[in-house]
């Protein structure tokens, strides 16, 4: 399994933005999930069907150091319906 995942959870495949979600399996933490267009080659995963990890969520400075940032929540806290809407 690759370490760092990118996946673009769409409500239709034929979507041209979803919500993109950036993790590392290995340490489990990552970025908030965002709104974004969605590159040719993303990786599409239709929403309800994505297996995504419980990963830390981190921000910051700090982030920049091997993920030592601020942890500001985790997948599960945010991954909500509001955040699919545009």
């Amino acid at each position: 399994m690759k370490d760092l995942q990118l996946i673009f959870i769409v409500d239709d495949m034929r979507d041209g933005s979803g919500m993109s979600v950036f993790w590392c399996n290995s340490c489990l933490s990552g970025l908030a999930p965002n709104r974004a267009p969605l590159p040719p080659a993303g990786r599409r995963v239709l929403r309800g069907s994505e297996e995504v990890p419980n990963f830390r969520l981190v921000a910051g400075p700090a982030a920049d150091e091997a993920f030592g940032g601020t942890v500001t929540a985790n997948w599960r806290q945010e991954h909500d319906e509001a955040a699919f809407k545009d």
